[in-house]
């Protein structure tokens, strides 16, 4: 395989290092169905580097010239969190030869999907080359991530946490590339997220720190009202894991087409992650969509 040119990226601000080169050193770089190591920087949360696993894969960043870099992010791919990293290694080299330990992580949880993580580089220093060898996963014969980015930022006090709202799906429903749940997100009426509708499906914000919500609207997308949401419950969690009712809704109406509603919050407390399960929607076997989502 030959290797990536690229111009790495990150949501904490663009860190452009262009000529830069990944390769794995282990030759995991073919990846498999096509789920090249390139995808890992292709600046998309729906591509991603797929490949078997095993102990000490593999994924290594030469620059043109050396570079003081403080921080690298993943962004966690579409499905499988089975796939996960679970523990790796994060070296440095001035030669591509000698390499020296500069982090480590351990035992770090499987995330939500989409989900965008950052790590400090523990001992940074002016490298040319970074490597990452992945330790371990989370059970699974295979491995995955979507994005690995390397910044010059320094994130030591936002370790594992997201620097931006993020938004996904813990029932899995993050709905096709074109209609995504990210458009709940990004104030465009006329984009939409739909989804096959199952009950209990949710919408799940997380944001980079706790905050009282006093109200939330919801926009209705642009065609087959079958599809909007009827009823729904709404939760609120410090930690992404134990999580009270501060709202419910039911039978409620779009009347029409890019309509946008607002509901207040019965119990508002300081939250972090804010959780929306529908119920039902007006005709299930139609799918489900909404254009908007937004938590105030």
């Amino acid at each position: 395989m030959k290797p990536s040119l690229l111009i790495l990226m990150t949501a904490l601000g663009t860190s452009a290092l262009p000529g830069a080169v990944i390769t794995s050193p282990s030759g995991h770089g073919e990846g498999a169905h096509g789920e090249t190591i390139a995808k890992s920087a292709d600046n998309s949360y729906y591509s991603k580097w797929y490949s078997k696993f095993s102990r000490g894969l593999s994924w290594q960043l030469e620059l043109p010239g050396p570079r003081f870099l403080q921080s690298y992010s993943f962004v966690y791919a579409n499905d499988e969190p089975s796939r996960d990293p679970k523990s790796w290694i994060v070296e440095a080299s001035e030669d591509g030869k000698k390499f020296v330990k500069v982090s480590e992580v351990v035992n770090y949880p499987s995330q939500l999907r989409y989900a965008t993580r950052f790590f400090p580089i523990n001992d940074p220093g002016n490298y040319r080359f970074y490597r990452i060898r992945f330790l371990e996963n989370h059970g699974s014969s295979g491995f995955q991530i979507a994005e690995i980015a390397f910044s010059d930022d320094e994130v030591r006090e936002r370790q594992g946490k997201a620097t931006v709202p993020t938004v996904s799906s813990p029932s899995g429903h993050m709905g096709k590339k074109n209609e995504n749940i990210t458009k709940t997100l990004d104030r465009n009426k006329r984009t939409k997220w739909f989804t096959p509708y199952s009950k209990g499906l949710s919408w799940q914000l997380e944001l980079p720190e706790s905050r009282i919500c006093t109200l939330y609207r919801l926009t209705s997308a642009n065609d087959y009202p079958g599809r909007d949401p009827e009823s729904w419950i709404v939760e609120g969690s410090r930690n992404g894991k134990d999580f009270v009712k501060i709202a419910e809704e039911s039978n409620v109406k779009f009347e029409t087409r890019l309509l946008e509603k607002e509901f207040r919050i019965a119990a508002p407390g300081s939250y972090r992650f804010y959780r929306l399960t529908f119920r039902k929607a007006v005709n299930g076997k139609d799918g489900f969509q909404i254009a908007e989502i937004e938590f105030k």
